[in-house]
């Protein structure tokens, strides 16, 4: 399985403090309905209420994500605080390794991980997938399901008039939310379909749109003035509500089992359970 990077490589070596703060967060497997996410600070020193926010993060975007594109996607994904990862973040395998230096200089794009999320998705697709529209995929989903771009001053910019479509990343993210908001809505999915099936081919947008791929940029050019609409309203009072409450839940449970487990003995249904972060060894390029 090919290995999803998120943006470029930082340079120079991961340099991780030993030190733990009293707030570093745990290594937690939490368990919301069939879903599950499998935390691992590997660092010893993340800190926790950023810990919380990717763990929300996962149960807010990730269901209902599933639901939309690939209903058979994996029920339980890992997500580990890696220093051994020197890019942003990758997903592969139903692994994602977030880089700790980055998390720490952004503790507030917690949305990366809605991204990486989409790369899980995508996994289990066969033949030509240009990466392209992989990644340009990855940050449209970004875009639509994100709890929280506008605190990251996450945005997709218009494009300039040297710009392509096959830049990928935001720039093709704000191109398939044009297409889906002016007269192809579901192009997203169908492509999407294509790619999981080892059947895309550049031709396929003409049969879907009725024009082709560059007809189409040249069409986006034409009216790049104006504003594409946000395609994933702002997060609802109900759904910051619930985020709330998922976060008191957790620490609630954390504390729970820290208080009355002792070794050896099962955390409780539903509960944070502590797991040894140990780390995995996937490959590497």
């Amino acid at each position: 399985m090919r290995l999803l990077l998120c943006a470029t490589l930082l340079i120079g070596a991961v340099s991780v403090s030993s030190a733990v703060p009293a707030a570093a967060a745990n290594s937690s497997v939490v368990t919301r309905g069939t879903f599950s996410v499998d935390f691992r600070d590997l660092t010893g020193s993340a800190d926790q209420n950023v810990a919380d926010r990717i763990i929300e993060t996962f149960f807010a975007v990730y269901p209902q994500m599933a639901a939309d594109f690939r209903p058979d996607a994996p029920r339980k994904v890992q997500i580990a605080i890696d220093p051994a990862w020197t890019g942003i973040a990758a997903a592969e395998n139903g692994r994602i390794m977030i880089n700790p230096i980055r998390l720490k200089e952004h503790p507030e794009d917690v949305d990366l991980v809605t991204h990486e999320l989409m790369h899980i998705i995508q996994e289990g697709g066969h033949g030509n997938q240009p990466l392209w529209l992989i990644e340009g995929s990855a940050d449209y989903a970004r875009s639509v399901y994100g709890i929280d771009n506008a605190g990251a001053h996450w945005g997709m910019p218009a494009p300039g008039p040297k710009t392509r479509y096959d830049e990928g990343y935001r720039v093709t993210a704000r191109f398939l939310s044009w297409l889906e908001t002016n007269g192809h809505k579901g192009i997203v999915k169908a492509l999407f379909d294509l790619l999981q099936a080892g059947k895309y081919k550049d031709r396929r947008w003409k049969k879907f749109t009725g024009e082709t791929l560059d007809q189409l940029w040249a069409d986006y050019l034409a009216g790049s003035a104006m504003v594409v609409r946000q395609v994933g309203p702002p997060p609802t009072p109900e759904r910051l509500e619930q985020a709330r409450r998922l976060i008191e839940q957790m620490t609630a449970d954390r504390r729970l089992a820290q208080s009355v487990e002792t070794p050896g003995q099962p955390a409780s249904p539903g509960s944070v359970s502590a797991s040894p972060a140990t780390k995995p060894n996937p490959a590497r390029p």
